[in-house]
């Protein structure tokens, strides 16, 4: 879908990296492991794969060397956080067939590979239908995994709540996290490639994503102890 994390962060020459380390792992070879080694680190502890770079690419990912580079990735670094495309379709065959490659591979074996998931909407009538009709149409995906929902663009304690109620009463789920809206801020950081929580710790819009993360880091912790 034109990934653009690597745009917004300041790497827009990036070399392609979801491409190259998919390559290695095709291979076979010890490359992968270097190309780990070599990631761009775009925050501390924080390194960057950069998605393809074109949308007509897709068809150079194969479905097996994904779910092999997600394990490789998952073995090499504390946490992995994969942002996938906000358009799905299910593509049964994808269980059945691994040599031929899939539009949505990159997206369908990261969450078929994730310990927990978060769904991000805008936090309106809009943001919530396509919420509620991508999760009840694509409840399969989630079923191996922890679900939590992000509502970004929240504007007032009224707007929290009907929209917090709007998505258990029609997805069921209760872990619900939300964002202020402050257009400012979030263009201020864009336009400097960082994390508003680099310009301003103490802006609730990083309080919110502290929090968010902390809850998620803890649930991962959690899941690796019970497999050990």
């Amino acid at each position: 879908y034109g990934p653009s994390l690597d745009q917004e962060l300041g790497y827009e020459s990036i070399e392609n990296g979801l491409l190259k380390l998919s390559r290695s792992v095709e291979r076979r070879n010890s490359s992968i492991q270097t190309n780990l080694d070599m990631l761009p680190e775009v925050s501390e502890r924080l390194l960057l794969i950069a998605g393809l770079p074109r949308i007509s690419r897709w068809t150079d990912l194969r479905v097996s060397a994904l779910r092999e580079l997600w394990r490789k990735s998952r073995a090499n670094f504390d946490v992995v956080i994969t942002d996938i495309g906000g358009v799905l379709e299910i593509d049964h065959s994808l269980i059945h067939e691994t040599s031929i490659p899939k539009r949505h591979a990159a997206s369908l074996t990261a969450l078929d590979s994730a310990q927990v998931t978060l769904i991000c909407a805008r936090a309106d009538s809009v943001g919530l239908a396509r919420l509620v009709r991508g999760y009840l149409e694509f409840h399969e995906l989630f079923a191996k995994t922890e679900v939590h929902v992000l509502l970004w663009g929240v504007t007032s304690q009224a707007q929290s709540k009907d929209v917090r109620a709007a998505v258990s009463r029609h997805t069921g789920l209760e872990s619900i996290y939300e964002t202020q809206y402050d257009f400012q801020a979030m263009q201020k950081a864009l336009a400097q490639n960082t994390f508003v929580g680099r310009l301003d710790a103490k802006h609730a819009i990083a309080k919110e994503f502290e929090l968010l993360a902390t809850t998620i880091f803890k649930s991962v912790e959690v899941q690796k102890k019970s497999f050990t």
